[in-house]
């Protein structure tokens, strides 16, 4: 089965912005990483690491991959 993601699509036709629009998501992800840790939800923190990592890294396949519940806790780094 092959799975493709068309978020901004292919060919001549494809999106104008889609190159600032990833550095754009890049450069966000990299600032919250810098600012806080990212920890396991609550409800999953009891739980082993390859529970959490079934969870946490679970998937639909539609026609992009979209992430079942991905919710993480931030704390602020001291």
């Amino acid at each position: 089965m092959l799975y493709v993601v068309l978020a901004f699509s292919t060919g001549p036709r494809s999106c104008i912005g889609q190159r600032f629009a990833l550095t754009e998501n890049l450069c966000i992800l990299a600032s919250i990483v810098r600012r806080y840790e990212i920890l396991v939800p609550r409800a999953l923190a009891s739980r082993s690491r390859g529970e959490q990592e079934k969870v946490m890294l679970a998937w639909h396949q539609r026609i992009t991959m979209t992430p079942n519940d991905a919710r993480v806790r931030l704390r602020l780094r001291s």
